[in-house]
């Protein structure tokens, strides 16, 4: 499955669309075409040109589930509950910090909304946004004095623009978002002139943007470090879980072997086949289930000494065999 975005410096989506057809030898792959052109018509135009579907952008989880559900075969596809995904924050808290964030103009709710109400996820983006604040203003810096010196390039400086663009509306940075769509208009228009008088004012809303984003994962440390927590302890009981399991099975299967060599002892045919049945299905060792075979047969034709070698015998060695024998005293 591809997502293809339409607008790219080289080559636009459509472009490499048609010519990835053609690698691709009459493959049948899924390519959705990605594009924050929400234009009457767009959707159509996409599926006309031979894509299988359409994703606006910003994102919306909902809808990318949506489509990887639709396009994805069943057989790679699992539904999970995401780790960590519980914070223990209440509605006043959650209020408190989109009125904080205001101060930045950052619309908390708006990048929620795109992400499905989502608070834990929205962190991650604000990380990212922050760890990726400096190569990509350093790219952008570089991309922009290259064009007042060239008077060229305008199109690869509009591309990472409108980048930006997509990456403040993910986070919910209103005058960033706002600014950064201006500002890729007029890249489109070649308005060298706006772009120079204009850029030190993105590159202000760009740092307004990254305080905000400190702010939001500053206040919000406290609880990704609770639910780290519940997470670990919700391990330990798992762990324990299966630990206990183990035991139980380990128990269940000591009881089961001493219950068969009861049985054929006192030649309890039809008791022991399904005792030896319970065991077969506790064992996971092949070479154990086929000497456990074996003594199904000659417990079925009443062979109950040979049985009991095989039960007893030197090559069925195990935990549970030496145990037993311990016990009566036969080692």
């Amino acid at each position: 499955m591809i997502f293809l975005d339409y607008m790219m410096p080289e080559m636009d989506g459509i472009e490499t669309f048609h010519r990835l057809k053609k690698e691709v030898n009459g493959q049948s792959v899924p390519v959705i075409a990605l594009t924050a052109d929400v234009s009457t018509g767009i959707h159509q135009h996409f599926l006309s040109e031979g894509f299988s579907d359409y994703l606006s952008k910003p994102v919306m989880w909902e809808k990318l589930e949506e489509l990887l559900l639709q396009w994805l075969p069943a057989a790679l596809v699992s539904m999970k509950n995401g780790a960590g995904e519980d914070w223990n924050i209440t509605e006043k808290q959650l209020l408190d910090l989109k009125q904080k964030l205001k101060k930045w103009d950052i619309e908390l709710s708006e990048g929620l909304h795109l992400l499905g109400g989502s608070i834990v996820q929205y962190r991650k983006l604000s990380e990212l946004f922050v760890e990726y604040y400096e190569p990509n203003r350093k790219q952008l810096e570089e991309s922009f004095e290259t064009t007042r010196k060239t008077q060229q390039e305008i199109k690869i400086l509009t591309g990472q623009i409108h980048t930006l663009k997509s990456n403040a509306r993910a986070i919910g940075a209103m005058s960033l978002y706002e600014l950064a769509a201006s500002l890729e208009i007029r890249g489109k228009m070649q308005d060298e002139s706006y772009i120079e008088k204009a850029i030190p004012l993105l590159f202000f809303e760009w740092e307004r943007a990254l305080d905000g984003m400190f702010f939001f994962l500053e206040n919000t440390k406290k609880f990704v470090l609770e639910s780290e927590k519940k997470e670990k302890e919700n391990g330990k009981q798992k762990v324990y879980a299966e630990l206990t399991e183990e035991v139980n099975q380990e128990k269940l299967y000591e009881e089961t072997y001493d219950r068969i060599l009861e049985a054929i002892g006192k030649y309890q045919g039809k008791y022991a086949e399904e005792q030896l049945e319970k065991l077969l299905s506790l064992e996971k060792n092949p070479k154990k289930k086929k000497i456990l075979g074996q003594v199904q047969k000659s417990v079925q034709n009443l062979e109950f000494e040979q049985a009991e070698s095989l039960m007893k015998g030197t090559y069925w060695t195990n935990k549970v065999t030496t145990e037993w024998e311990d016990r009566n005293g036969q080692k």
